[in-house]
């Protein structure tokens, strides 16, 4: 049982690291394209706040479905 705990936190760890990576991409895409098609920054951070909220959601259903 201590070997599936073990799993359980070491892919707990990985999908927070992923997040976090996946969010900083994310922020750096909204920039870009802000950039590029001349969309206001509050614009494109709005949209990065979506996608980070839903992030949130489905790192909830994942816990949620973990245990």
């Amino acid at each position: 049982m201590d070997h599936v705990l073990e799993q359980v936190l070491v892919l707990k760890k990985a999908i927070a690291l992923a997040s976090a990576q996946h969010s900083e991409a994310l922020r750096e895409v909204a920039l870009l394209r802000a950039e590029q098609n001349r969309v206001t920054l509050p614009k494109a951070l709005r949209v990065v706040n979506l996608i980070e909220c839903e992030i949130s959601y489905l790192q909830g259903e994942l816990r949620r479905r973990l245990h």
